[in-house]
């Protein structure tokens, strides 16, 4: 009963939401070990039943990488710099790097358990992960290039 109140008194703010959800994502990546559990999408299935071609390593993982590559496919990624924020356990952007060629991805997330298992789990050469909080990202703004 005493918990439901804090959460609920929490919840009415939007510092109070953050901190519930940051504690309650960090308990996720701490608790959850398992090193091939390497996605937290939901994933997608083609509707008209096909099935493209995995590697069967990957079959595990099928839905979640489809939707990856269903939305990543609709972007010319190939040779070009990617961030990705809020990579969970790092298993969409090791995806990316590997089968859409970008020249370097790198992937951000706000729990360093997290960060810590996708260094331990995926080494790729333009793969690399980062500590970082969305709303304050630990890098330089680009800049900006005439349309």
């Amino acid at each position: 009963m005493l918990l439901t109140r804090i959460v609920s008194f929490l919840s009415g703010t939007a510092r109070g939401k953050r901190l519930l959800w940051r504690g309650w994502y960090q308990f996720l990546a701490v608790r959850y070990r398992d090193p091939g559990w390497t996605f937290m999408n939901y994933g997608y299935h083609w509707p008209d039943g096909s099935v493209p071609p995995l590697d069967p390593a990957q079959e595990p993982d099928r839905s979640c990488i489809q939707l990856y590559d269903l939305v990543a496919r609709g972007a010319p990624l190939a040779g070009r710099d990617l961030l990705e924020v809020g990579c969970g356990r790092g298993g969409g952007a090791a995806y990316v790097a590997r089968a859409l060629s970008p020249r370097r991805v790198v992937a951000v997330d706000l729990s360093p358990a997290a960060i810590a298992l996708c260094r331990r789990r995926f080494h790729q050469p333009n793969l690399s992960f980062e500590v970082g909080d969305a709303e304050q990202l630990p890098f330089r703004t680009a800049p900006s290039t005439p349309s």
